[in-house]
């Protein structure tokens, strides 16, 4: 999503030249998100005390959001009968669209929850685990060695014993704080929407299905870059230990 300042540009013509500014619409477009083939829209009323995202056909605030011209960015409400343009334009203070520091960590909270933190990571360890276990088996495999499964057992175990250990909450507000460092207000208010559509929803659930066959297409040109690192640090051992032979005494 890019993340554009904040500028609502309504002119109504009521028979005067001039209106007043009861006369505005409350209603401002404060960014656009591009969710594949769909679009949602970041809208707030001018206090900023209540906002959403909203596609075409929803409504927000009594304004029914009914068009989107793409190549000029204008979208086009309808609130009793009469049709309004919403314009994003880059002259507003960037702090509307970044938000205070207070404002980006509630949403960033948002964000970790709605991404399920902690179970993400408990199925993130137990993928990492599976694919120890069958990396170091294919390593003990390409050098000949006998397999020890009694030890790579024991390794598996101990791994999963060092993470239960590992207290998540602390881990999930400091992340949090991080986010709220690094974005902006708008920007994790669009990740926030991300994760509750289905294509949101789906990447979470299946990211540990992801990760594994990730390691499985990873592994062997992995394990080659190992062997080949191994027979580099064999060669200059064995290089140095000629040398020192050579060298007069």
């Amino acid at each position: 999503m890019k993340n554009y300042p904040i500028l609502l540009i309504a002119v109504l013509f009521a028979g005067i030249f001039s209106a007043s500014a009861e006369e505005t619409p409350d209603i401002q477009l404060r960014g656009i998100l591009d969710i594949g083939s769909e679009r949602a829209f970041s809208l707030s009323n001018k206090a900023g005390s209540k906002s959403n995202w909203s596609r075409i056909g929803q409504s927000f605030n009594g304004y029914l959001l009914q068009a989107f011209d793409m190549d000029n960015k204008v979208l086009t409400v309808e609130n009793g009968g009469e049709k309004i343009q919403l314009t994003l334009v880059a002259a507003v203070e960037a702090t509307e669209a970044t938000g205070t520091f207070e404002e980006r960590l509630a949403e960033a909270a948002r964000v970790m929850h709605l991404m399920n933190f902690d179970t993400m990571m408990e199925e993130t360890i137990a993928v990492q685990e599976e694919s120890m276990s069958d990396m170091l088996r294919q390593q003990l495999s390409s050098i000949g060695a006998e397999l020890d499964e009694e030890y790579i057992q024991f390794q598996s175990k101990v791994f999963g014993e060092m993470f239960d250990e590992i207290d998540w909450e602390p881990i999930k507000q400091g992340m949090s704080e991080v986010y709220a460092e690094v974005f902006t207000k708008d920007e994790l208010m669009g990740m926030s929407h991300f994760y509750t559509t289905p294509a949101g929803k789906a990447s979470i659930e299946k990211m540990p299905e992801v990760q594994q066959k990730t390691l499985q297409v990873m592994m062997p040109p992995m394990m080659k870059a190992s062997e080949n690192m191994a027979k580099k640090f064999e060669q200059f051992y064995k290089d140095r230990e000629e040398a020192s032979q050579e060298a007069p005494e």
